[in-house]
């Protein structure tokens, strides 16, 4: 992956609807399988290290809020913990971003169809098993581990939007107990 492959790679946008996962899922060894249901029933916030502009930092994986926009379901890094997840026994994340009742379901971390691949949350699709192996975030549903693709304006302020297949890899993930 490039150090900061923003020209190389759009940001997410409005022709990116998030559709969910499609195409083949893949397969898990045993190793992984094994760590799907970290801290089940447990929250947790996700803890990454990333390279943005040559320089190496902390963050946290975070639901992106600007106010009634459409990329409010997308996932960026950030510099404080603010969006907690937990893993159910199907090995999906869900987060706390909205009250679960029967009228308001759970929003699970999910990926964009291909080629982009982008991180966001959706109480739609249920099924993308997500683990950490060797310090790197993986999911059954794209192809290796996450990055992160950096963006200025249009934006407020520059963002880091999570994706797979592309930008700069993720590293050293934790699962924090929140």
């Amino acid at each position: 992956m490039s150090q900061d492959s923003s020209q190389d790679f759009p940001v997410p946008n409005p022709d990116d609807s998030p559709t969910g996962p499609t195409g083949t899922q893949h397969d898990l060894s045993a190793e992984d399988s094994a760590s799907i249901s970290r801290a089940p029933g447990e929250w947790f916030y996700l803890q990454v290290t990333y390279t943005d502009k040559g320089k190496t930092a902390q963050g946290y994986v975070t639901q992106y809020i600007s106010g009634a926009m459409y990329w409010d379901s997308y996932i960026i890094i950030t510099d404080k913990p603010q969006t907690k997840f937990k893993s159910v026994d199907s090995g999906s994340w869900i987060s706390d971003v909205s009250q679960v009742t029967y009228k308001n379901p759970p929003f699970y971390l999910c990926v964009t169809a291909q080629p982009r691949y982008w991180v966001y949350l959706s109480n739609y699709y249920t099924n993308v098993k997500w683990w950490i192996a060797d310090g790197k975030l993986y999911n059954n549903s794209a192809p290796g581990p996450a990055g992160c693709v950096p963006q200025d304006p249009p934006f407020y302020s520059r963002q880091l939007w999570v994706c797979f297949n592309a930008g700069n890899s993720l590293t050293d993930c934790k699962a924090i107990p929140a």
